[in-house]
C-alpha cells in the first residue's frame, strides 16, 4: 500500500512571500525627530543623503525585540492582578558579506577615522557611544511587479556590542564581518509610547 501523498497548497498572496535580501543603512540620529527619510520606497541603489550602505547582509539576518514585562502576583495561589511592560530591548545582527572602511567605522561604533599619512586610523577605545538610525531593508524576489519592500527602522541604536573580528577564508567568498546594533526603547512622537523599531511596508 502506497502512503505518498500529493497536493496542492493554494498561496493566498504573492506579495506576502519573502524572500530575498537585506541591506543594512545607517545614519545619524534625526535633528527634528522621526525618520529623516520620505516614507516611500527605499531605494537602495540611492538612498537618501546621510545614509550609509554597509552593503549585503548574510542569510543569517535577525531582527528581534524583547519585552521586559511586571507582573504583581498577590494572594496565596499568586494570581497575577497586573502586568505592564516596562522596558524594550531590539536587535539587528547578521554577517556583512562586502564592507568598506566606512562600515568598520560604524561595525566599531567610535568616532570617525582619521585620516593620516598612509591609511586611515580608527579609534577603537574611547568612551564614546555614538548612536545611529539603523534600517534594515529587506527587498523580495516573490511577488508582483511593485517588488514588496519591508523596512524595520531602529529610531536610536548603537554598535555596543559589535568587536571587530572579520571571518576571513581563504578566499574572497568566506570574508564575513559580524555586526550587531542594539537599542532601548526610544520615544516616538507618532505612538507617545516607547518603542525600539518601527515597520514599513511598502507595495
Amino acid at each position: 500500500m502506497s502512503t505518498l501523498k500529493s497536493y496542492t497548497q493554494d498561496i493566498l498572496s504573492q506579495q506576502d512571500i519573502r524572500i530575498g535580501s537585506v541591506r543594512l543603512f545607517v545614519a545619524p540620529l534625526p535633528t527634528a525627530g522621526g525618520p529623516t527619510y520620505a516614507e516611500t520606497k527605499f531605494i537602495t541603489a540611492t538612498p537618501p543623503t546621510g545614509w550609509v550602505d554597509l552593503g549585503a547582509m548574510g542569510e543569517d539576518t535577525v531582527v528581534e525585540a524583547t519585552r521586559e514585562v511586571f507582573s504583581l502576583k498577590l494572594g496565596v495561589l499568586k494570581v497575577t492582578k497586573f502586568q505592564a511592560v516596562i522596558g524594550l530591548e531590539g536587535r539587528v545582527s547578521g554577517n556583512l558579506h562586502e564592507f568598506s572602511g566606512a562600515n568598520i567605522e560604524e561595525v566599531i561604533g567610535g568616532p570617525a577615522g582619521l585620516v593620516v599619512t598612509g591609511g586611515k586610523k580608527y579609534a577603537v577605545g574611547t568612551s564614546v557611544i555614538r548612536r545611529r538610525q539603523v534600517l534594515a531593508v529587506h527587498d523580495t524576489i516573490a511577488g508582483d511587479a511593485s517588488n514588496p519592500q519591508i523596512v524595520y527602522h531602529f529610531p536610536e541604536a548603537s554598535a555596543l556590542s559589535s568587536p571587530f573580528r572579520p571571518n576571513i577564508g581563504n578566499d574572497r567568498e568566506n570574508i564575513r564581518l559580524p555586526i550587531q546594533f542594539d537599542a532601548y526603547g526610544v520615544p516616538d512622537t507618532a505612538f507617545a509610547d516607547t518603542i525600539v523599531f518601527l515597520v514599513y511596508d511598502f507595495d
